[in-house]
């Protein structure tokens, strides 16, 4: 069962999802849906603290944090891992 959809499903569309966080909760397809919405909590803590700040880039700094997440759910780390790589 794909758990990152059907959480998608359940979450209101709001500008700061575009950051990747669909891609990487699609990539984490292998975690139950209770894992996940400790992620989306970890995420959602993450974007509001740096709501704002821009990398050197431009972009938004919380797509640092996104994209270290997508590689570590390459890896198929556990969903602690996950939510750590989202709060650093």
């Amino acid at each position: 069962m794909d758990y990152g959809v059907l959480l998608l499903n359940r979450l209101p569309l709001v500008g700061r999802w575009n950051h990747g966080l669909r891609q990487l909760l699609a990539r984490l397809d292998y975690l139950p849906q209770e894992q996940l919405e400790h992620i989306t909590a970890a995420y959602d803590f993450s974007a509001s603290a740096h709501e704002g700040q821009k990398r050197h880039s431009g972009e938004a700094y919380i797509t640092h944090p996104v994209a270290v997440a997508s590689i570590l759910a390459q890896l198929k780390l556990d969903y602690q891992t996950i939510a750590a790589a989202l709060l650093h």
